[in-house]
């Protein structure tokens, strides 16, 4: 098997990259990055035969047509995906090449759910949202369903501190999504049907077990949006997070409209709003190391429903950094549509189609441990 990473020098898909290398199935990986330099350090650092670099602009569509029809898979890093996730994938689709992303915006999520039918038609499966949130904690939803006769409500809830950002923080495309999810309205599950509500809305305190007491609240999120399609009978599926450290900046921000994409005719050009917003945050001086929160972040879901006519409540709980916690899922779920461990054709979520008890004894091989507790309500 054959795997390109599509921007596979930044900070997830190094990680991935590193996972693919020891994979048995993994025959060649081909970094493809805009920086070759970035790709050609991550391929001396890893110093395996396996490894192979090549110059990619994702945006020249066919040049990366080119690319993807040598491959057997490509799992994309190029965000943000509410950017670059539909072009990517109907590249893919037209390559003929197995598709494998971590996006995790909720808009593109769904428009690229409305490609399955030319993903399926191409004889390809594509799944979108393969990191940490989507991705893991979607496959931990499909595992809650599988043990419960009637599961009810999933709530999703995590934090990922300022510390725990690699990189220049004005040009990561991680704050870029961070901004993002802020903005306007966003999507819930909510008695039983998709609803809006304001993003940063609900504000509550959760208790991690490494960070603490944190402030969550509605985000803008793939997993209420593709969750109930696949698991049926749901009654709410909600999704809230926070930053530590950033969630005063990221409100004040969304107050005064510098969460929003809508570009700005300034004297300069068009400029969006949300770009500023990055640049500032770039442009912070350091903190104090001492006044950082600790670089794990973390995620929770807690699941209720009924067994034997029986009130369950379940919480799954999972710590890390976010590197490894994003990349390595997407190592994990390549490899099995490689080894025919998922099937069917088209685009898929990874609740739709990734057997839970493979996947999470991957995980676990790897050292990510998601820890399940059970009780009565």
């Amino acid at each position: 098997m054959k795997i390109l990473a599509l921007g596979g020098a930044g900070q997830e898909g190094n990680r991935t990259v590193r996972d693919l290398v020891a994979g048995a199935g993994v025959a060649s990986v081909v970094i493809g990055d805009l920086n070759l330099a970035a790709a050609d350090k991550l391929k001396e650092e890893i110093g395996s035969d396996k490894v192979s670099t090549v110059r990619i602009d994702a945006t020249v569509t066919p040049e990366l047509v080119k690319a993807l029809k040598d491959v057997d898979v490509v799992i994309t890093f190029v965000g943000p995906y509410y950017r670059f996730g539909v072009p990517i994938l109907k590249a893919a689709i037209e390559a003929g090449c197995h598709y494998v992303d971590i996006c995790d915006d909720a808009e593109p999520t769904a428009d690229m759910l409305e490609l399955h039918e030319q993903a399926r038609q191409a004889g390809i499966v594509a799944l979108v949202g393969c990191g940490v949130s989507p991705g893991t904690l979607n496959v931990i939803a499909r595992d809650a369903a599988n043990r419960l006769d009637d599961l009810e409500d999933l709530h999703f809830r995590w934090n990922v501190p300022s510390s725990d950002v690699e990189g220049d923080i004005g040009k990561s495309a991680a704050v870029q999504h961070g901004i993002h999810i802020v903005d306007g309205d966003v999507v819930q599950f909510l008695d039983g049907d998709w609803t809006t509500v304001p993003a940063m809305s609900g504000s509550e305190r959760v208790t991690f077990p490494v960070l603490g007491e944190c402030e969550a609240y509605y985000l803008g999120h793939p997993e209420p949006v593709t969750i109930p399609r696949y698991i049926k009978g749901l009654r709410n599926v909600t999704q809230k997070g926070g930053v530590l450290g950033l969630d005063g900046l990221l409100r004040a921000f969304r107050e005064l409209g510098l969460t929003s994409d809508e570009p700005l005719q300034l004297k300069v050009g068009d400029v969006r709003p949300s770009d500023v917003a990055a640049a500032l945050l770039g442009r912070m001086p350091d903190p104090d190391p001492a006044e950082l929160p600790p670089a794990v972040s973390e995620f929770m879901l807690i699941a209720t429903g009924k067994r034997d006519g029986k009130p369950v409540k379940m919480t799954y709980a999972l710590s890390g950094r976010m590197g490894p916690l994003t990349g390595v899922p997407a190592s994990i779920i390549a490899q099995m549509i490689g080894s025919g461990q998922i099937s069917g054709k088209g685009v898929f979520a990874p609740e739709g189609c990734v057997d839970p008890d493979i996947f999470l004894a991957e995980l676990a091989k790897r050292d990510i441990t998601v820890k399940r507790s059970e009780t009565g309500i």
